[in-house]
């Protein structure tokens, strides 16, 4: 469980990097190009954490950053389909966001866990 609570922690160390990027970014770019600047700086950052803070890992590799990466897209289209739904479901617009807290993090942390440790040694216990 304590990796779980450091996981949490790390997201949102996370969205304070993306959200501070973006702040700097967006006087001098489109909203959209910011974002997309912001998202990957904190991808990195996620990912170092991740690996360092959440599952103790100290060897990483670029394949390792490309599966982290896919399963952050994971996350994001999960996200973009939970707004989808809330959408069409006309529920109030916090429902979206709310549903996305609830349900993200679950699986970006068994992914994330995947990512770090592989499938044979993912119930690995570390120091």
């Amino acid at each position: 469980m304590h990796h779980y609570v450091r996981f949490i922690a790390a997201g949102v160390a996370n969205t304070a990097v993306h959200f501070i990027v973006f702040s700097l970014l967006i006087g001098t770019m489109s909203i959209e190009v910011a974002n997309v600047f912001a998202f990957l700086t904190a991808n990195l950052f996620s990912f170092f954490v991740a690996s360092y803070f959440v599952f103790k890992v100290r060897s990483r590799s670029f394949r390792q950053y490309l599966l982290f990466l896919c399963v952050s897209s994971v996350g994001a289209a999960i996200s973009y389909g939970i707004g989808i739904f809330c959408g069409r479901m006309q529920l109030p617009p916090l429902a979206a966001p709310l549903l996305v807290a609830v349900i993200i993090p679950p699986i970006s942390y068994l992914l994330q866990r995947f990512v770090f440790w592989g499938k044979a040694t993912a119930d690995r216990k570390t120091p």
